[in-house]
């Protein structure tokens, strides 16, 4: 399982809607993508049923999805990532008095 999902962000920019479990961390970011309960295998068909038999519900997702990652990068989760990142690999400063 791949924690953060850039394939998702990649499927949402060219105009594939997104199906994710809830439970991923793309899950975290992104508002815009189908999330789904691994629990719950007979919603998850009647989502994914009515993604492929709806053409209405197939294009609003897809033009939500587009512009939700066409904004992803005026959010700044990279920086935010990168702080955190530094953060937690740079060791704390330890003083002996």
């Amino acid at each position: 399982s791949e924690p953060f999902g850039l394939i998702v962000l990649e499927a949402m920019l060219h105009g594939v809607p997104v199906l994710f479990s809830e439970e991923a961390g793309v899950s975290e970011v992104i508002k815009s993508g189908i999330r789904l309960s691994l629990d719950a295998p007979a919603t998850t068909a009647k989502v994914l049923s009515k993604l492929l038999t709806d053409e209405s519900y197939w294009q609003e997702t897809m033009l939500s999805q587009l512009h939700e990652v066409g904004t992803y990068y005026q959010r700044g989760y990279e920086t935010s990532v990168l702080d955190a990142w530094s953060r937690a690999t740079t060791s704390p400063t330890t003083t002996h008095g």
